[in-house]
Order: structure tokens, then sequence, then C-alpha cells
């Protein structure tokens, strides 16, 4: 548990009988309700062991004085040596207030690189994560840039067997650069731990390999 002005964070993955792991659902499913299948992903989250073979797991609540303000879902990828963001929200009510300088966001953004780092050591590349256009100058002023390749992601993200023909949308792909010698760099691997790693996807995809180079 972190605390740190007045806002404190729990770790929910590999925790399965945390009473605030409800709590995390409710918020996932108000922000974003056109993911009703990621309930599921989070719940197994939990009873699973956080350190997986491939990957660190961890899905972490902020509370301001015991209310939930927010949560980041974040992997490290410990082949591809990248951190992947997979969701952010903050709790309409705290949205935009500040605790001691720092709004919920910004704080759940400097945890989950945090995490990354200590979960992947020196050898780690940097965090990525999946954005809309608009929320492009949030990232900026989180300290993530735009990655210079064209990057898509596949509708029902990890469940797209269940709803073929595999279909995309565009997506821009953001980073927060730590030790990659270019921004290409973390953007190929970033694109390749997504789309190859997380959602499974074939490797020989035209839109994969345009992204994953």
């Amino acid at each position: 548990m972190q605390v740190r002005n007045n806002l404190k964070v729990i770790e929910l993955a590999g925790v399965s009988d945390a009473p605030h792991l409800e709590e995390l659902l409710v918020l996932h499913a108000q922000a974003f309700p056109e993911h009703p299948h990621v309930l599921d992903e989070l719940r197994e989250n939990a009873r699973i062991p956080r350190e997986q073979e491939k990957c660190v797991l961890h899905q972490v609540l902020c509370l301001v004085d015991d209310i939930p303000a927010g949560f980041v879902v974040v992997h490290s990828n410990r082949d591809r040596k990248v951190g992947l963001i997979h969701f952010l929200a903050v709790a309409p009510e705290f949205q935009g207030r500040e605790f001691g300088g720092t709004k919920v966001s910004q704080f759940l953004v400097e945890h989950a690189v945090e995490l990354v780092a200590l979960d992947l050591g020196a050898s780690c590349l940097g965090v990525v994560a999946e954005s809309e256009p608009a929320l492009l100058p949030s990232w900026a002023l989180w300290g993530f840039s735009p990655l210079p390749i064209t990057y898509s992601e596949p509708f029902h993200g990890m469940h797209w067997r269940d709803h073929e023909p595999l279909e995309f949308f565009d997506m821009t792909l953001v980073g927060y650069n730590m030790s990659a010698h270019s921004l290409t760099e973390l953007g190929r691997k970033g694109a390749s731990a997504f789309l190859l790693d997380h959602y499974d996807l074939p490797p020989d995809h035209a839109v994969v390999q345009r992204a994953t180079g």
C-alpha cells in the first residue's frame, strides 16, 4: 500500500479475497461500459498469482478517505521489456481535483510507471498505452509521446475470436521512454506486447506486421 497527499493505492492483482476488488469493478463498468467482458478478466487477475511467467499483473485502486477515486490496470511484459497500461480511469467526483498539487490520474500514471520500473529493472524500455486522439493532450501532460508507428486495436480485445471476422479500429500508441534507443523501437516493442502477447493476434496479419515491423 502506498499513501501520498491523501491518495492511497491498493494492489488487487493476485488478491482474490480483497473487499476492494468489487469497488474497482464498479469503477471499470462505469468508465468503460463498452468493455463488459473485461470484468471477468479482472476477476481472473485477482484469482491467479500476480507474478506470471511472461508478465507481472497489476490492477491498482486509488482511495481518497477510503472512497474509490480511480484505478489503473498495467502489465509488465518480461519478454518485450515494456509496461502496458490497459485501463486508466478516475471517478467523476474526483476528476480535476488536486491533492497536494497532484491529480488522481497523474498519481495513478506515475505509480504505474514506478511499478513497471521495479518489475523490469534496468532493462525496462518504457511504458506504452493505447490512446484515442482526444486523450493525447492528457498523455502529454503525464510525459507520454505519440509513437511513430501505424497502430490499430482489434475489436473485442482478447475475445476477437468470438466475433470473427477479425476487425480493427485505429488508435494511437503513446509511450513513456525510459531506456529505448528511439520512440520507434519503443513503439515496435509496445505494439508487439499488445498485439502479439496480450491480444494473441496472428503474427502474419498485415495490420499486425505493419505495427510490429
